[in-house]
């Protein structure tokens, strides 16, 4: 009598019997005039869609090694900063404070706003101010698979891999990715740098006023200070507070958590507050954000991105 494991073993070598002379057939088929030709689709097959569905599905499971811009920021810097650490080690707040700062519609696209981008179009008709578009999951999709350049070719690649992104990955697994690779200044990279780098503490520790200066400052977070803030960043901070609690309160981070996170800073910002003006007519520097110098986070070198520290 044949075991269940045997009929599982046969039906495995069968499998592989199968692959092998499929394989074998497209790549050395005998009776064509222009092989190269069929070589060359089926090799633009395996490029353009099972390498990157490999690579994505593993991804889905293991976090990445480096990214492109973490590369050549050691290159050019010698070294980075940066520390991947799951979802459930990242401050709720700041998970709320990006989805209000970068994609309040994250857990209702499909990868791409199209009510944003038509907005872009409109206002970039009007005015020489460029505004873009990009959801979450395409900046997970540039800051993991390319270079920082900006070209059409770039972002016709970025869309067909923020399709097969949201297609492999749930929504957690998106933000969890994004908060971990996209860079915050002075070479670190993730929430876990940013976090040591500028308040001295984990991401799981950062409260809901200092998860709003960090998301203040993106998508530039070179230009724009997360210590010793400048107007800009004051007033965006104090913004993102009310938005902030407008994501919990309409569940726009229903594709992330399940239940409701209380916000603390209720009641602590005068509603007049929320354009950014105070009384004085300039923005309002909240004074639990008082730059403070902390030591530096990890380091990894050149040699050593391959392998983030514990």
């Amino acid at each position: 009598m044949i075991s269940e494991n045997e009929t599982r073993l046969d039906l495995m070598a069968a499998i592989d019997a199968w692959l092998r002379r499929f394989c074998w057939s497209l790549w050395n088929r005998g009776d064509e005039k222009f092989p190269w030709v069929r070589r060359t689709l089926v090799a633009l097959f395996i490029g353009l869609f099972c390498l990157p569905v490999l690579v994505i599905m593993i991804y889905r499971f293991a976090p990445p090694p480096f990214t492109p811009l973490m590369f050549a920021t050691a290159v050019e810097d010698g070294a980075v900063h940066w520390n991947y650490v799951p979802l459930e080690q990242i401050s709720p707040y700041l998970v709320k404070a990006v989805i209000a700062a970068e994609d309040e519609r994250f857990c209702d696209h499909n990868g791409f706003d199209w009510k944003a981008i038509d907005r872009a179009l409109k206002h970039n008709e009007r005015s020489k101010r460029l505004r873009g578009a990009s959801t979450i999951s395409q900046q997970t999709a540039k800051n993991l698979f390319l270079p920082s350049s900006r070209n059409w070719l770039r972002k016709g690649v970025e869309a067909y891999l923020t399709v097969l992104i949201e297609a492999l990955w749930p929504k957690r697994r998106i933000i969890e990715m994004y908060l971990n690779i996209v860079e915050w200044g002075h070479d670190r990279f993730g929430a876990e740098a940013a976090a040591r780098g500028y308040f001295g503490k984990s991401a799981a520790r950062l409260n809901a006023l200092e998860a709003v200066r960090l998301a203040a400052v993106l998508p530039s977070p070179d230009r724009w200070r997360v210590n010793n803030a400048g107007p800009y960043v004051s007033g965006r901070s104090n913004q993102l507070i009310w938005r902030v609690a407008g994501v919990s309160r309409d569940a726009l981070s229903k594709c992330v958590y399940n239940r409701t996170i209380p916000l603390p800073f209720t009641g602590e910002v005068d509603p007049a507050q929320r354009s950014g003006a105070g009384s004085g007519g300039g923005p309002r520097v909240f004074p639990f954000l008082r730059p403070v110098e902390f030591p530096p986070s990890r380091k990894i070198s050149l040699r050593s991105i391959s392998r983030p520290p514990p």
